[in-house]
């Protein structure tokens, strides 16, 4: 099957104005992130080709967007991926969680300056700095308030994870190799120590715990839910991954599908040609991507 990029077009602006809405609350924000990834979209892409079949967990979809060369090759050199998708990292997270994504990035840093810089050629520095507002904006409903000092942490494989069909109910997972710098990069009012272990925000929306160099940050109700208590022998989502993700992809995420008993998966990586994405689901990508949308 084969989209134009006119197709490409058609579908950006509606999955942009459902992004903006999700993660920013300011009107302003979200008209502005609605107004530049089209731009982006119809700057960088050329066409869309994409091939469907058949395989034992329900409809497996691989499409590629393929993008301008030179786009394509600075995205795939700088954010290529590290050693690929581990199922163990989602052994933080139990069984019923509604959706998580893990990210693995060879060097984060090095990756968001290769995105911001691309995103800058395309659409000048003040749409720029307005998407990395925008992304930092999403962090900080995590408790991260310096995302620049966040990525120094070297937090190279991140993990985000909604807990149930709340959407609020969210939680950032990180492993940083510099803990001073991951301990910089929260909120300065994450210091009110609330249940043995668990900081709390003075308004207490939002929460975190440290066990060992890892941090698990973001809405309250969500951090406590993962606080180790003597539930490492329940089922957790690490247990009940699909075998069959393959391991060379940049971003993975595993959902839960609407009845809550099927799993549907993602997996995402930018290749020489320009960006690949391979998902699995008893519905295909054309039903995600409508549920997704009408949401």
């Amino acid at each position: 099957r084969y989209i134009s990029v006119t197709g490409v077009q058609t579908c950006a602006l509606p999955i942009s104005l459902k992004l903006a809405s999700s993660t920013s609350a300011d009107p302003q924000v979200q008209t502005a992130v609605a107004s530049i990834l089209p731009k982006i979209v119809r700057s960088v892409t050329t066409d869309v080709v994409w091939t469907q079949r058949h395989s034992d967990r329900g409809v497996e979809d691989v499409y590629t967007v393929r993008l301008q060369p030179n786009i394509a090759r600075t995205l795939s050199e700088g954010l290529k991926p590290s050693e690929g998708f581990d199922p163990s990292t989602f052994k933080w997270l139990p069984s019923t969680t509604s959706v998580a994504t893990s990210y693995d990035f060879w060097n984060a840093e090095a990756a968001w300056r290769s995105l911001t810089a691309t995103i800058e050629g395309q659409v000048g520095p003040v749409s720029s700095r307005t998407v990395e507002a925008f992304v930092a904006g999403v962090f900080s409903t995590y408790g991260i308030e310096d995302f620049d000092t966040y990525l120094a942490a070297g937090n190279s494989q991140p993990l985000t994870a909604t807990l149930s069909e709340n959407p609020d109910q969210r939680v950032l997972i990180s492993s940083a190799l510099d803990e001073g710098k991951m301990i910089r990069s929260l909120c300065k009012d994450l210091n009110y120590q609330g249940r043995s272990g668990i900081r709390k925000t003075r308004d207490g929306r939002t929460a975190g715990f440290q066990v060992d160099s890892t941090f698990v940050t973001g809405e309250t109700a969500a951090v406590e839910r993962l606080y180790p208590n003597g539930s490492s022998n329940k089922e957790t989502l690490a247990d009940v991954v699909p075998k069959d993700l393959a391991s060379d992809y940049l971003v993975t995420t595993v959902g839960r599908t609407e009845d809550g008993v099927g799993l549907y998966t993602v997996q995402s990586k930018f290749t020489p040609t320009g960006l690949e994405r391979r998902t699995v689901s008893a519905a295909g990508f054309i039903g995600l991507l409508v549920k997704s949308v009408s949401e």
